[in-house]
């Protein structure tokens, strides 16, 4: 997640958490600030924390997903939300300023 102080990301958050918490799950936040390498760094972290998934804001900075695509390739759960990249096969969810959010399938 780039920034909690962010308040779309905030609200985000608060959806995100309550679902996850009713269907048995824990949510783990970790902030980038913008910055491909704390991307990368928290992605790492997740991966040591053995977490069942992840769900992922890309950094502003972030063009290069070979850190996601390594994971994928363990088979662990992926999910993009706000920034996304088309390079990833993985579901993504992203906001629609005029119509509101809306899942988007895989391609």
């Amino acid at each position: 997640m780039p920034q909690i102080a962010n308040p779309f990301f905030s609200q985000a958050i608060n959806g995100i958490e309550a679902i996850a918490y009713n269907r048995g799950y824990h949510v783990i936040i970790f902030q980038t600030h913008e910055s491909y390498e704390r991307e990368v760094a928290n992605v790492q972290q997740s991966m040591a924390r053995k977490v069942d998934g992840l769900l992922i804001s890309l950094s502003s900075e972030t063009s290069d997903v070979s850190h996601l695509k390594e994971i994928q390739q363990k088979g662990l759960p992926l999910v993009l939300f706000d920034r996304v990249s088309a390079e990833l096969e993985a579901t993504q969810v992203v906001a629609d300023n005029f119509a509101g959010p809306s899942p988007q399938p895989n391609t």
